[in-house]
């Protein structure tokens, strides 16, 4: 049995590449075997490649202490490193972060609670998102809203980007950035439920969703998208980031993957070596192979 621990995407950010990580649950196999795991996995991804100077670790329902040991060894290797969780963190994980010197990402839809399921595709309240973020606070780690996806037709509306700019200011969360992507099928279907006739007419002509879309919702395949066009989505964000910005909320300026506008610090990553590897590996450690298979 192992821990579900993977690389999702390498991007490319204003200060280099930044990983994307994924930590899942699973059975409990030490904090030297999930380190041994991201080893091997950061040893394989730059191979031949420059060194990963940061990670976002997206952080799975109850994977906080694998994590955590994963902050630690981001941290110790010199890359600059986010937790993003739809959740608020296990004290465990809130203490590496400190001692690492790295930030939280909140994935944040909506305040209506029912619009911010149909939009980010997770149950909890954004309320116990913004008292964890007060505790975050208290604790000086950086903290960091991502806001999305922007839809037209839900956050140009009363109740949209304004009640969030509000939201975030009264539980001091003083920078965001704005996450822009296509429209699923799904996120269709799940708004259609909770929000207004009008507000889901102007997403659709903003989309360029066809008619018989709406009422044939069954036969939609799963890999459709619809897409914004670049100029709606310009104007969008503009729009937004000054109705954020009147509450006191700043926005990403670049919107880079790598939470650029906000690391203070200059990465130095350490690179892994096949001795790091082996020096890592205690008797009965787990093979890094085998840390890319969910179980």
């Amino acid at each position: 049995m192992c821990s579900a621990i993977r690389i999702t995407a390498i991007h490319s950010s204003c200060r280099g590449p930044h990983a994307r990580l994924r930590v899942d649950a699973s059975s409990e196999i030490g904090a030297g075997g999930v380190e041994l795991a991201v080893a091997g996995l950061f040893a394989e991804s730059e191979l031949g490649r420059a060194p990963v100077v940061g990670a976002t670790v997206d952080v799975g329902l109850g994977a906080d202490h694998d994590a955590a040991s994963v902050v630690a060894w981001l941290a110790r290797h010199g890359r600059q490193v986010f937790v993003r969780s739809p959740r608020p963190l296990a004290r465990g994980l809130v203490d590496a972060l400190v001692e690492a010197g790295g930030g939280v990402v909140l994935p944040l839809g909506h305040v209506c609670p029912a619009i911010h399921r149909a939009l980010v595709g997770q149950a909890e309240d954004p309320k116990s998102l913004l008292l964890g973020a007060q505790h975050l606070r208290a604790r000086g780690v950086l903290t960091v809203a991502e806001i999305g996806p922007v839809f037209p037709g839900v956050h140009d509306r009363v109740g949209g980007i304004d009640a969030l700019g509000r939201f975030l200011r009264s539980g001091a969360v003083e920078r965001a950035r704005l996450r822009f992507a296509d429209l699923r099928p799904q996120q269709l279907a799940a708004l259609r439920e909770v929000h207004d006739a009008g507000g889901v007419m102007d997403l659709c002509r903003a989309f360029g969703v066809p008619a018989r879309a709406l009422f044939d919702e069954a036969r939609q395949p799963n890999a459709l998208r619809w897409q914004l066009g670049p100029r709606t989505v310009v104007a969008l964000r503009s729009a937004c980031s000054r109705v954020l910005a009147a509450h006191g909320v700043e926005v990403s300026p670049c919107g880079c993957p790598g939470w650029c506008a906000w690391v203070t610090r200059r990465s130095h990553p350490v690179a892994v070596t096949s001795a790091d590897l082996f020096a890592s590996a205690g008797p009965g450690s787990p093979q890094p192979a085998a840390s890319r298979v969910r179980c």
